[in-house]
């Protein structure tokens, strides 16, 4: 999630914050840089950079944004976020340690990871892993007073600059990042009446962040399967793609889609198979697929692995978000089309 700043982050949320970071070292300790340092490597293999490392300094009490970072540099934050008693690391980036500079649409991004202390020693987190993936913050800033103590535990709470519309509202305006019990991930969202939102604007429950180790937030219990009607799905847009005259057809069979290229190229030779299909939220699933590499075998590496997410508007409709990894958005409308021409009719059940 790509963010930038917004002038002034008002005043009930000032005045809810205390300053809740710990008195940061001189230098990040050796057994929390080995950490970062794996992982970075790993990292910058799989989007296939150069590994360049960091020498890390504390973030200034005054915060930076992401010009203020050459490639090679790095800063830190000690901040107690899994309710252990021990110091975690909050750590800032040019590029996740690898070669060149991340680039948003709003100038330099800081690639944020979190290193927490566990009964093993220090480890990096990894976030919302699905089909291999691992999600990565990225902010255009980084400031210690966005550090909130909850309980024995502190969370990170930031502003997004968003001034758009999702699919039930204005986007979320702040989101709150903290440990849920198992990592560090998105506990909260609120919009610009302080309101809990989830990504596209929509009223969500009331969710408690965690302090510490003991509790999770709440969340709306996930269906075991796609609640979509059974039948074939259209990509619709005005008179380009309709049921009619579809250009995109899927066919639904109450557990996973189908596409045309799954039964006239069953090897997926020349075409992506999709192999995972699971909600993630109670209104949100996400397609699993791998690719053959240049010679033609199935390639374990995540960089062969594609994610893709969706939001289930009705129980006939669906809208692609895009990849996962990227900026999520409304891209393509589905809906159910019991009436498709027939030779639109591909499925003859799965083989």
């Amino acid at each position: 999630m790509k963010t930038k700043p917004i002038a002034g982050v008002g005043l009930l949320m000032l005045a809810a914050m205390q300053a809740s970071a710990q008195s940061s070292p001189a230098t990040l300790p050796t057994a929390a840089l080995k950490a970062w340092q794996t992982h970075a490597r790993s990292y910058c293999g799989d989007i296939q950079e150069r590994y360049v490392g960091a020498r890390f300094t504390p973030l200034p009490a005054s915060g930076m944004d992401g010009s203020a970072l050459q490639v090679g540099a790095g800063r830190f934050l000690a901040v107690e976020l899994n309710g252990d008693g021990k110091p975690d690391y909050v750590i800032a980036t040019p590029n996740g340690g690898c070669a060149g500079l991340n680039e948003g649409r709003d100038g330099p991004q800081l690639t944020i990871d979190f290193v927490l202390s566990t009964a093993n020693g220090y480890v990096w987190d990894s976030r919302r892993q699905s089909g291999g993936y691992e999600e990565t913050l990225t902010l255009r800033e980084l400031r210690p007073s966005w550090i909130q103590r909850r309980g024995n535990a502190s969370v990170l709470r930031y502003p997004t600059g968003s001034a758009g519309a999702g699919r039930c509202g204005p986007l979320p305006t702040e989101v709150v990042w903290g440990w849920n019990g198992r990592h560090v991930d998105v506990l909260e969202r609120y919009n610009t009446r302080r309101q809990l939102v989830d990504e596209e604007g929509c009223a969500v429950r009331p969710a408690r962040a965690a302090a510490g180790a003991q509790g999770k937030p709440a969340a709306a219990a996930i269906p075991a399967r796609i609640p979509l009607a059974v039948g074939y799905y259209v990509y619709t847009e005005g008179t380009f793609s309709t049921c009619a005259k579809p250009v995109i057809v899927r066919y639904f069979d109450g557990r996973r889609f189908w596409e045309e290229s799954d039964l006239t190229d069953p090897e997926h030779n020349n075409n992506s198979e999709a192999v995972r299909w699971e909600m993630v939220t109670a209104d949100r699933f996400r397609i699993s697929s791998r690719m053959r590499d240049e010679d033609g075998r199935w390639d374990p590496d995540p960089r062969f692995v594609s994610v893709t997410e969706y939001a289930i508007t009705g129980p006939q409709s669906f809208v692609f978000l895009g990849t996962v990894g990227h900026r999520l958005r409304p891209l393509e409308k589905y809906q159910l089309c019991p009436n498709i021409p027939a030779k639109e009719r591909f499925f003859r059940g799965a083989k």
